[in-house]
């Protein structure tokens, strides 16, 4: 704890940031990869960052092979 121990501490917003960030790419992800109500997948949004995952080979280096193939708008050619 810092020096008034015991008293809350506020954070600023800006110590937020990364954990923002995280949990706008989750729920980008979840809303690809997860059907809705009416069977359809929202994946354009994952798909608009996806130069941002830096991680060799893409969708296709995360997860197990043929998981991305699976997905209705997963291209034929992959990425």
């Amino acid at each position: 704890m810092g020096p008034a121990a015991g008293r809350p501490t506020f954070l600023g917003p800006g110590q937020l940031d990364g954990l923002q960030a995280a949990d706008q790419y989750c729920g980008m992800l979840r809303a690809a990869l997860e059907a809705d109500e009416f069977g359809g997948f929202e994946a354009h949004h994952l798909l608009a960052v996806r130069p941002q995952i830096r991680y060799p080979g893409g969708f296709e280096g995360i997860v197990l092979p043929g998981t991305m193939p699976a997905y209705p708008w997963w291209p034929e050619d992959g990425f």
